[in-house]
Parts: C-alpha cells; structure tokens; sequence
C-alpha cells in the first residue's frame, strides 16, 4: 500500500513540475512578442514601397519638376509611410539603439511633410532644411540595412541602393567636416605688435585630414569678456594638399578676451 501511494505522489510531482515548465515558457514567448523591433523593420520596408509607389508613378512622372504639384505629391507619399510606422513611436522595443532609430526616423518623416508642404519657395533655407531631411533619413535607412538586415523587394532595389550611396556620402563628408573642425579647434595664434596700435596673429596648423582641398576657410569670431562677438575675421587657403603645413594671419587692432575657430 505504502508502495503504491508513494508511486501516486511521484506521479503528481512530476505532473507539477511539466505543469511550471509550459507556463515559464508560455511567459517567455508572451514577452518576447511584445516587442516590436521585427515587426518595425518590416513596417519600415513596406512603408518605403509604399511612398516609392506614389512619388514613382505615372502620375508623378507628368509633375514639373519643383512644383508645387510634384512636392504635394511627395506630401502624400510621406502620409502613407506615415500611416504605416507612425504607432511605432510608442512601441516597445527589446533593442533600445533601434527604439531611438525608430523615433528618430518618424520625426525625420513629419519634418519632411512640414517642409514638403511649404515647397516650392523663395527661402533658400527651406531647401537646406528638405536637403538635410533627406541626409538624416538615408542615415537611418543605412543603418536599418546593414545592422538590422532590412531589404526590399527586387522592383526598389535600386532606388534603396540611392539612398544608401547618399548615406555614404553623408558619412564621409561627416568624418572630413570632424578633423577639420579638429583643426580649427586647435588653432592657437602667435601675438606680434607693429608698434602702431596693430597687432598681427599668426597660426600655423597641417592638413591631416587624408583629404586634398581646393580650399579652406577658418571663420574667427573675435570676442569679449561676455561671450559677444565684436570683430569677425577668417583665413583663406587654396589648393590644400593633405599632409602639408600652413600658416596664415590676420591683423586687428580690436582689444578682444578670446575667440572662437570654426
């Protein structure tokens, strides 16, 4: 008798414990698919489709170019992958890099609608604006591509390999704009009097930058105790070879607390 109910109790143990095992799991896979990061990258590679689709249409190929038609058009296509990644702003993700990508690419999004909507126009800073847009998205867009795996289907390989290779321009003029901003932070200036109330700045600095330049130009903020700028002055280079030194100078007879390179 004692043999058989021990034999009943093992047996219901043994049930229990299969019992908490299925439900562990259960949770596990319950969390893991609350997150959204597959999903996104998904969205994201239809909702491009999708706006390829509007702005390479038929229709969209009888706009004038810079119109107001042809920027209205792109309105709409930026409302359509608007529709399809929007809810990704409040989503959650396992991958907290690809939560700010997501954001960040939905803000690029609406920006880019704002300023659609206000194009063609006389203010040139709005076509800077449009242009940088586009650079912050191809940026993201590469970053989705060669960390996250994101493709498209065949019929838009080459207009995401466009956005790519401006990503990768992007990039690179990034990293050349770094080291020369580099240079320019390490400007320091030689003080000679001429004796007649001007005073002469000489600095010399080399271009490391691995890049030849047709030219170059240091803009000097020139300011007081307070941080206002009283005198502006710059030096101008031409044919910038890489790896060689240059000095330049400028000459002032403006009393100033410090100044500022860029």
């Amino acid at each position: 008798m004692k043999k058989i109910l021990c034999l009943f109790l093992a047996s219901i143990m043994a049930l229990s414990i299969v019992g908490c095992g299925n439900g562990s799991k259960s949770a596990t896979s319950s969390t893991e698919n609350s997150y959204s990061d597959s999903e996104f990258i998904n969205s994201i590679a239809k909702s491009l489709e999708k706006r390829w689709s509007i702005v390479e249409s038929k229709e969209a190929e009888s706009f004038e170019q810079e119109s107001r038609e042809y920027y209205a058009n792109i309105s709409s296509a930026i409302d359509a992958e608007l529709e399809i990644v929007s809810k990704y702003r409040n989503s959650e993700f396992k991958d907290h890099n690809l939560q700010e990508l997501a954001i960040k690419y939905i803000n690029a999004l609406e920006d880019s609608k704002e300023t659609a909507d206000l194009l063609p126009s006389d203010d040139a800073s709005l076509y800077d604006k449009w242009e940088n847009i586009y650079d912050t998205r191809t940026t993201i867009i590469k970053t989705l591509v060669d960390d996250y795996g994101m493709t498209v289907s065949e019929k838009y390989q080459n207009t995401l390999d466009d956005l790519i290779n401006n990503a990768k321009s992007v990039e690179k003029d990034t990293a050349i704009k770094e080291k020369v901003d580099k240079i320019a932070d390490s400007l320091k200036f030689d003080k000679k009097s001429d004796g007649t109330g001007y005073y002469t700045y000489t600095t010399k600095f080399q271009n490391d930058t691995g890049v030849n330049f047709d030219y170059l130009t240091f803009n000097i903020d020139l300011l007081d105790s307070e941080g206002t700028v009283i005198e502006q002055q710059f030096l101008y280079f031409e044919n910038v070879s890489d790896g060689k030194s240059y000095s330049g100078d400028f000459i002032t007879d403006t009393s100033f607390d410090h100044y500022e390179v860029t």
